[in-house]
């Protein structure tokens, strides 16, 4: 399993798009349109404030979890996008690997304020929702101290291609010591 975590602007679906695209057999569940699915509404659809409550968010969560839990035990290769803003968001999600014995990497987006706001506001329609005040409201829950955990930050306000570069050397170097330690060849991208 990849997640894909930063706040909203930082690039989530884009990464985690390019990526899926260079791990055949991977499965993408995107953040915003797994949310979209759960309310029974299609990506576009706008959801009101209300699909955003704490209740809802933890029931979210939990869906995309068991989503990919069985993803996982089907054999597949999951990329989960999320804000995974938390340490205990981040634990959670790592948790669903270990307990479904897959292999997990963690890779944080990171960009200053100004490229998030600017990324936001000239966003194209599609699934997310966010708009500044998302990114206000995320900014005071986000903590990116890793705090025992291991998820690469990267720094999201490079252009994409290099962001894209960057997190391929990440993930594949740590696909490799995996492969290592299981004694199982590399995959290549």
């Amino acid at each position: 399993m990849i997640a894909v975590g930063g706040m909203s602007g930082s690039g989530k679906t884009t990464l985690a798009k390019s990526l899926s695209e260079r791990l055949p057999g991977s499965v993408l569940l995107d953040s915003d349109v797994m949310r979209k699915k759960m309310e029974g509404v299609s990506p576009e659809t706008p959801l009101p404030l209300s699909a955003y409550t704490p209740e809802k968010t933890r029931r979210f969560i939990k869906y995309i979890q068991n989503e990919a839990a069985a993803l996982l035990k089907q054999g597949h290769s999951v990329i989960v996008t999320g804000t995974f803003l938390g340490n205990d968001e981040r634990k959670k999600q790592q948790h669903v690997a270990v307990k479904c014995r897959a292999d997990f990497i963690g890779i944080y987006l990171d960009a200053p304020l100004s490229v998030l706001y600017d990324r936001v506001a000239n966003r194209q329609a599609g699934p997310s929702d966010a708009d500044e005040k998302v990114v206000r409201k995320q900014v005071r829950k986000s903590i990116i101290g890793q705090q025992g955990l291991h998820w690469y930050i990267v720094n999201a306000a490079n252009p994409h291609e290099d962001v894209l570069r960057d997190t391929i050397k990440l993930v594949a170097r740590e696909l490799h010591r995996y492969r290592l330690r299981n004694n199982q060849p590399s995959p290549g991208f």
